[in-house]
């Protein structure tokens, strides 16, 4: 795929080994020297210096050497403590008995020079015995480290309870050095204000005294707006979110479901089911006019049609003990209907006779369908795997297997995309399939938590990051197979508002609260800016 950058092999190993979360702007510096003599008091250790790295995550600012053994190999790595510096070279290593001295100095080029944690991978060229017992020293020839009472993980908590926020992504850090005072530098992006349960995501960015523990400087900007509490089920672009709610009516001691309707041009909210069993799942007919809602109450299903105007379910009785598993809208009037027994079968329902058709029934655990028009797409259980069988049909006899993979949404009658997962890296990446060629068209290589189609020529994918508790959303145009990153989230059930350019975010809070999921209006344009 064109235009996705991938990082190098040598900048994960080095980011890896300094073990830093959020790191930026590394200034790699990379020397080569060689040296071996016997010195008064000791002997000199042949090394080659691998890599010099100013490293901003401020995880760890004390001192210290650690040992990386790899075969017969000797790394170490170290680092030098809180510096202006703008990078480092050894002088000498020396080795007295089982004390091994790495004599340091420290660059300070003035047009590079900032506030870091310099950290030196060096390879040792030679055997050490005795390698558990050497205790490692670090010489500084030519500096002093700065030294500051407050570490990281005590401003993090401090603007915990100071700000009554709570987050479940790492803030972008930084320690700044003003008139000779250091600063601690937090900005947070789309974090929970405790004290806002109506505009809880906000961006905070806050400087603190790291000595002192005085705050200088705080700046918080509201994000957010909240729909409602509950899950979301279906959602109609610029028009619907289908919703659940969950709640405990304590007079009779008993929990409750409903389904919601969030009208968005309107912002108007509507209530059209309550049960006191599961709401499985719900969804819009294509022209909007009526709802599906399977209802489950320990495996036994019931189906159920809700008009919108009239806003008044109405329970659809079959005449063969049919226990619908999954249903899907094959046109306004009609629904797929799966079953599963021993085998799976299909049926149509038709809303205006009422009448229940048998369609074929296979020797596969059919688990849904998606389809435009006479195209159809049935996915079918694995046992023990996360992808499933991916099978393609026009007719319901023949069927034609297409790939492993999940989440498959059709893009439109022809073409196909869906989620594959790669068991070796755990990565799920998205695949367009062209159902007239039966050819993979594209592979999008991200490992994406989540996605949904905007338009025929756009998609919106919800990427999963490895080294933070959050995700970037993106948008992918499939003409020119760009990807555009529009920002970052702490959610993948995310659903875009074109007209509007927000979006709706469902997460679960990460704190006590008594709506434990919530539906978010978030503006994109407040969402990335600075506080």
């Amino acid at each position: 795929m064109k235009h996705i950058t991938k990082l190098g092999l040598l900048i994960i190993l080095t980011l890896s080994l300094a073990g830093c979360k959020a790191i930026e702007n590394l200034p790699l510096l990379t020397k080569d020297t060689n040296a071996k003599a016997e010195t008064e008091g000791g002997e000199e250790i042949e090394y080659s210096l691998e890599q010099v790295v100013l490293s901003k995550g401020y995880q760890t600012i004390e001192p210290n050497v650690e040992i990386v053994k790899k075969k017969n190999k000797i790394k170490l790595l170290a680092s030098l403590g809180l510096l202006e510096s703008s990078g480092a070279q050894i002088d000498k290593i020396v080795r007295k008995g089982n004390i091994v001295n790495i004599h340091v100095i420290n660059e300070t080029d003035e047009k590079s020079t900032q506030l870091a944690v310099p950290q030196i991978v060096i390879d040792i060229n030679q055997k050490l015995k005795d390698i558990d017992d050497i205790k490692f020293n670090i010489i500084n020839e030519n500096y002093k480290p700065l030294s500051i009472k407050l570490g990281l993980n005590d401003v993090i908590n401090k603007i915990n309870s100071e700000f009554k926020v709570s987050a479940n992504t790492a803030p972008v850090i930084n320690l700044l050095n003003i008139d000779d005072s250091i600063i601690w530098d937090i900005t947070y992006n789309s974090i929970f204000d405790r004290n806002n349960p109506e505009t809880p995501l906000v961006n905070l960015s806050v400087e603190i005294d790291a000595n002192s523990g005085n705050i200088l400087k705080s700046t918080k900007s509201f994000i957010s707006s909240i729909v409602d509490e509950g899950h979301v089920l279906d959602y109609i672009d610029d028009k619907y979110i289908l919703y659940r709610k969950k709640e405990n009516d304590i007079a009779k001691n008993i929990d409750t479901e409903s389904l919601w309707i969030y009208d968005i041009e309107n912002n108007e909210r509507g209530l059209l089911f309550k049960s006191n069993q599961k709401i499985q799942s719900a969804i819009f007919s294509p022209d909007l006019k009526s709802i599906s809602l399977v209802e489950n109450n320990d495996n036994k299903r019931e189906l159920y049609i809700i008009p919108i105007d009239a806003a008044k379910a109405y329970k659809v009785i079959f005449n063969d003990p049919i226990n619908p598993l999954s249903v899907n809208w094959k046109d306004n009037n009609n629904l797929y209907i799966i079953d599963h027994n021993e085998s799976s079968s299909i049926y149509t329902y038709n809303l205006r006779n009422n009448e229940t058709n048998l369609v074929n029934t296979y020797d596969l655990n059919i688990i849904g369908i998606k389809n435009i028009k006479s195209n159809a797409i049935i996915t079918a259980l694995e046992e023990n795997k996360l992808n499933k069988k991916i099978i393609f049909t026009n007719n319901w006899q023949d069927l034609k297997f297409v790939d492993y993979g999940f989440n498959v949404k059709f893009i439109d009658e022809n073409r196909i995309c869906y989620l594959k997962n790669t068991e070796k890296e755990d990565k799920n990446a998205l695949y367009i399939y062209d159902l007239d060629t039966n050819k993979k068209m594209d592979v999008i290589d991200l490992n994406l938590s989540n996605y949904s189609i905007i338009t025929e020529n756009k998609l919106l994918l919800i990427e999963k990051n490895q080294s933070n508790n959050d995700y970037t959303v993106h948008g992918y145009d499939l003409g020119d197979e760009v990807l555009t990153t529009i920002s970052n989230i702490n959610s993948d059930n995310v659903y875009y508002n074109i007209e509007k350019n927000l979006i709706y975010v469902n997460l679960t809070i990460p704190f006590e609260n008594e709506k434990h999921e919530l539906i978010y209006a978030v503006d994109l344009k407040k969402l990335s800016a600075t506080p």
